[in-house]
């Protein structure tokens, strides 16, 4: 099969049969297979035609002109591809990519899957099953309320506090000294009265707080301290 072609440069798409070959003349110095079904051969004028895949081009020296390219098919079956052939450069910008592209974040070298595991934890975090944000980012309607009087508690355990925790509101009234601890941290306290005997203080702490996943939660109080608190484990 031949076309006649009279042309500064082309792009043209063809089918060639398994066992065929196709001649188009053309005097040009650059070739480039655009898209290909199957690996095709190629050569031009009176050369072999040789493996020519997709993505693959030439351009021959100045003054070395083909004036026609041949494309031949022995994959075994019929092959549609894209040829673009210039006399001069011929560019063309469209990325094909055969195989899996690894992508990584260019700070922290996370791959792409990673980063996409991590905002779908997030989402989860913050979404209920419904797709809605979890009641206890709207109101106190899943919110829970400890009360502790004289003894030390784990409010809510480091291995609990999966996608963390806020802490509505705190209070605590005693004179034995009364902390609440978060990660370590004391954030809210309640020390003795003057001379450690009679009398009382108090602390109120006003939310909302947000707790950091895996950060434990404990509340600790003297001989005659109580502290309620009211949370929610997200």
């Amino acid at each position: 099969m031949t076309e006649s072609v009279n042309h500064g440069f082309i792009i043209r798409d063809y089918t060639i049969a398994d066992g065929t070959q196709l001649e188009i003349p053309f005097l040009g110095d650059f070739v480039r297979m655009l898209s290909s079904t199957a690996d095709l051969l190629l050569g031009t004028d009176d050369n072999p035609p040789s493996k020519f895949p997709e993505g693959a081009w030439f351009k021959r020296p100045p003054g070395q002109e083909f004036h026609k390219v041949v494309v031949v098919n022995n994959s075994g079956g019929a092959v549609t591809f894209e040829i673009g052939l210039a006399l001069g450069d011929l560019g063309y910008d469209a990325l094909t990519v055969t195989a899996d592209l690894k992508v990584k974040d260019p700070t922290t070298g996370a791959s792409f899957s990673d980063v996409v595991a991590e905002a779908a934890a997030i989402k989860s975090a913050l979404t209920s099953v419904s797709g809605n944000p979890p009641a206890g980012l709207l109101d106190f309607s899943t919110a829970v309320t400890v009360t502790n009087v004289g003894a030390s508690i784990t409010v809510v355990a480091a291995g609990a506090n999966v996608n963390g925790v806020i802490i509505w509101a705190a209070q605590q009234i005693g004179f034995n000294g009364a902390q609440i601890i978060v990660g370590g941290q004391v954030i809210s306290y309640v020390g003795a009265a003057s001379g450690g005997t009679g009398g009382t203080t108090a602390d109120r702490l006003s939310g909302p707080i947000f707790v950091p996943a895996g950060v434990a939660i404990t509340a600790t109080a003297g001989a005659s301290c109580q502290q309620t608190i009211t949370y929610e484990v997200l």
